[in-house]
């Protein structure tokens, strides 16, 4: 073997040896004297489309791994989650919604204002407000106040706050939410235009934890909550989208009667790019996939793969931003080196 200039092996000798290594097997050798100071360093990442992380780590899409708690957990350091698509009935059968919930359940955990929030109507009873709280958890944590509009719909006309401290759960839960909620004249709330800093004043000043955002006619357009400041506050590398919501990405198959209703249905839940997961890249079927999404969903991120060498790689890397490089068996797939083209 050809001895290398410095102490040590370069890269290309080390991979050319022929043999299999792991990380215990070699160290990493200073040979380069390095003038940096540290707070220059910078693992910011660009994987197009305008979705930039701090830490370049992508949670794989493994069925047995990343669920939306990961995708959370990714997003607030800095990386990003692709949830994955195995997901099933009780019976079996295949489940598109069960993923659709996942990224909806990333969407919402962290946002400057919240668009779309989890309201009631005053005729509904506590029980019903506690059962909807139940079912749109968030990461595990219920949901325990809400904006009250006279339709029970998020861009219904604002009528009060129910707040966890106005009811209890397993008591009295017989009793509208009219009765127990705050009313416009009890409720601090401001009009549009608001931006997120004043929200951010107002819930200061007024020591409230919760402020709804309404338009000109009285309609509920935005939440801004003391906890959602609390975690920007806590999380200042988040990976997050214009919104202020974290990022998650989503896989689908390159099935197109389950692809296509899954493409839909996961950017209109607001996932910020998909994975074409295939444990075979280089085929007609992925590029089928990638014209349609080019196509129908132009400004996603869109990754591509598995793959595995220099013919696949031309074949992908004038079509898609990023792709994933490294075939195996099996769950081994899953694990990918991502490549930004």
């Amino acid at each position: 073997m050809k001895e290398s200039q410095n102490s040590g092996l370069s890269t290309e000798e080390l991979f050319k040896n022929g043999v299999g290594i792991t990380y215990s097997d070699f160290t990493i050798l200073n040979t380069t004297y390095s003038n940096l100071r540290r707070e220059k360093i910078s693992l910011k990442t660009d994987l197009g489309k305008s979705v930039t992380l701090q830490l370049p780590i992508i949670a794989s899409p493994m069925d047995t791994v990343t669920n939306a708690k990961v995708c959370i957990a990714m997003a607030l350091e800095g990386g990003i989650g692709a949830l994955h698509y195995n997901y099933k009935t009780d019976d079996g059968r295949v489940d598109i919604d069960a993923q659709i919930a996942e990224i909806e359940k990333v969407k919402r955990y962290q946002s400057g204002m919240i668009e779309e929030p989890i309201t009631v109507s005053p005729e509904f009873t506590i029980a019903q407000a506690i059962e909807r709280g139940d079912k749109y958890k968030e990461s595990g944590l219920i949901i325990k106040t809400f904006p009250v509009t006279e339709n029970g719909e998020s861009n219904g006309k604002l009528v009060g706050l129910l707040r966890k401290q106005d009811y209890r759960r397993g008591e009295n839960t017989e009793l509208k939410v009219r009765e127990r909620m705050l009313t416009l004249d009890e409720l601090v709330f401001e009009k549009e235009p608001m931006t997120l800093k004043k929200a951010n004043e107002v819930l200061w000043n007024k020591r409230i934890n919760y402020l709804p955002v309404v338009d000109r006619k009285g309609h509920l357009k935005y939440l801004v909550t003391q906890t959602d400041v609390e975690k920007n506050a806590q999380y200042p590398f988040a990976t997050k989208d214009e919104k202020n919501r974290l990022r998650v990405l989503f896989a689908v198959e390159t099935w197109p009667d389950r692809a296509l209703e899954r493409l839909e249905k996961g950017f209109e839940a607001g996932a910020d790019g998909v994975i074409i997961d295939t444990s075979q890249g280089f085929t007609r079927y992925e590029g089928d996939m990638i014209k349609y999404v080019h196509k129908n969903y132009p400004g996603k991120l869109l990754i591509g793969g598995n793959i595995s060498t220099k013919e696949a790689v031309r074949f992908l890397e004038e079509k898609v931003d990023a792709y994933r490089c490294g075939q195996g068996s099996g769950s081994l797939r899953s694990n990918f080196s991502m490549c930004r083209m």
